[in-house]
């Protein structure tokens, strides 16, 4: 889709709409009017490119948006040293002298419109974008001009509750599994298996090290849904009738979801609610614990807002009833201290890539005694996992998973103490700039560098696409393609309307003060140009 000077849709252009259209259509070459080009100019100031806003990957190079002018002139509001990069063509060839052209008319934009879409196109006689067809509309689609790119850099990342990047050796220790230890981790009676086992089992300690538990009471899994999932169906399976299962209003869908399930079989599900500050009262839980309540899942801390549950109180009450405790501890294992023996849990859900490993790999802690904690298997075979989860074993997924609680152990504190300087950082600057500013959640019992904030008036949806070099986002990645109020934020009492002014930022190991200090006035500037073009600022 191009957008030529000519067009009369740029008689209302805004640098708002350049966002909204560069993020509804990826793949837009932008031809920007010349009444547009200052606001372009300082748009691209802000997010820290003085050339351009965006650039194409083409087949063979990358190259700057083009910027005209009718005049000829690239961008007359531009440095000087940098009109040149404005006027660029991508996928030009020598014979085009569309930069050259001292008049920006149509027959020009057609002749850019044919650089851009290729030999073939300009043989078909495809026309320009001012009245295209359907070959042109063909040629637009040839693979190289399809990719958009934020020009000069990456987005800063601020969403690793969502994910995290694989360490790097992580990824060296998984490479080498994958080249040199292809064996079955099952297969006794050859050296090739023998060594895949080694790996696991090592592997194993350095799990079961990460959290306090032995090693054989680590069963590895596809992640901590499933693990969540193996918790929750394997117990209630045990019983032969239905009984109560306690649990909060602030649980990962993994969860709350699994327990809809039994709950449509007969199980009672009591949800004990959270306060405004996202904190659930272990006294109110153990408050809802009855002689027939057979389970209580709670998560360590909460995946949206970032909140620390008192667990381990929890897991206490529960043991001096003999009920099974549950918690998922993918978020906060690895991040703050969690002692799986200690505490007194009986079983325990985590995730690799929350701390620098891989997707796709996870872990049940199930404990093994005092009391032993027993579960109905959700997949059978081969008997693998202490026949509690079938299936050949992912030795390099599970490696990785070993060196990324390693080094987890290794940082934590030291991670900790950083991220929670810098994410206090973030917030007063944000709050200096934004006076209605507001923090989701208790403000010490949290993860570090994790921070859930209200902008009021301003939707989630519409800040994110006005700062496109931040990635960010509005709630949990599970569950963002849903378009429901997130269940959390209503869960502390927020509306609808506020839920959905609401945006989770979460820093990691590799995010710096820097790029800390330039989110927040990347977003304050958002922020406030979205409510002058509502009228509310």
């Amino acid at each position: 889709m191009l957008w030529p000077g000519s067009c009369e849709v740029h008689e209302q252009f805004s640098e708002r709409r350049l966002v909204e259209l560069k993020t509804l259509h990826p793949g837009a070459a932008v031809l920007a009017h010349p009444e547009c080009t200052e606001a372009l100019l300082q748009h691209a100031h802000r997010i820290g490119s003085t050339t351009a806003l965006l650039r194409f990957a083409g087949e063979s190079r990358a190259t700057d948006i083009i910027v005209l002018t009718e005049t000829g002139d690239p961008a007359p509001h531009a440095p000087r040293e940098s009109r040149q990069d404005l006027l660029t063509v991508p996928g030009a060839d020598e014979s085009c002298s569309c930069n050259e052209c001292p008049h920006m008319k149509r027959n020009t934009l057609e002749k850019l419109y044919l650089c851009l879409a290729g030999p073939r196109a300009r043989d078909r006689g495809a026309r320009g974008p001012a009245g295209r067809g359907a070959a042109a509309d063909r040629a637009h689609a040839r693979p190289g001009l399809t990719r958009v790119e934020i020009a000069d850099a990456q987005p800063v990342y601020l969403d690793h509750l969502a994910t995290t990047p694989v360490d790097p050796a992580v990824l060296a220790a998984m490479t080498d599994a994958l080249r040199e230890h292809f064996g079955n981790a099952s297969s006794g009676t050859h050296a090739y298996g023998w060594s895949a086992r080694a790996l696991a089992e090592n592997a194993r300690a350095e799990v079961a090290a990460l959290v306090g538990c032995e090693p054989r009471e680590v069963v590895f899994t596809s992640g901590a849904t499933e693990a969540n999932n193996l918790a929750l169906r394997g117990t209630a399976d045990l019983w032969p009738r239905p009984g109560r299962i306690v649990t909060t209003t602030l649980e990962h869908s993994s969860v709350d979801r699994t327990l809809d399930v039994l709950e449509a079989r007969g199980w009672q599900v009591v949800r004990v609610p959270c306060g405004p500050d996202g904190l659930v009262p272990a006294a109110a839980v153990a408050d809802a614990l009855t002689g027939d309540t057979r389970l209580v899942a709670i998560n360590a801390a909460q995946n949206e807002i970032g909140t620390l549950q008192p667990w381990a109180r929890i897991a206490q009450a529960c043991r001096e009833r003999g009920i099974v405790c549950h918690v998922d501890g993918a978020q906060a294992a690895g991040k703050v201290p969690l002692d799986f023996r200690a505490d007194g849990i009986g079983l325990l859900a985590l995730s690799a890539h929350k701390i620098y490993g891989p997707k796709g790999v996870g872990a049940l802690i199930v404990r093994a005694r005092e009391p032993r904690v027993e579960l109905r298997p959700q997949i059978t075979g081969g008997g693998q996992e202490r026949g509690l989860r079938a299936g050949t074993l992912n030795v390099p997924a599970v490696v990785g998973m070993g060196v990324a609680c390693r080094l987890a152990l290794t940082r934590r504190d030291e991670d900790a103490a950083r991220l929670r300087r810098l994410g206090a950082r973030l917030y007063a600057r944000l709050a200096d700039r934004i006076g209605d500013l507001v923090l989701n959640g208790d403000a010490r019992a949290r993860l570090p560098g994790c921070l859930n904030l209200r902008f009021p008036g301003v939707p989630a949806g519409a800040l994110m696409r006005a700062v496109p070099t931040l990635a960010l986002s509005a709630g949990a990645a599970c569950t963002s393609g849903e378009g429901r109020p997130s269940a959390a934020l209503l869960a502390l009492g927020l509306s609808a309307e506020q839920a959905g002014c609401c945006l989770r930022l979460s820093l990691g190991r590799g995010t710096t003060a820097e790029e800390v200090d330039d989110a927040a006035d990347r977003l304050a500037a958002a922020v406030h140009a979205l409510r002058t073009e509502k009228g509310t600022a």
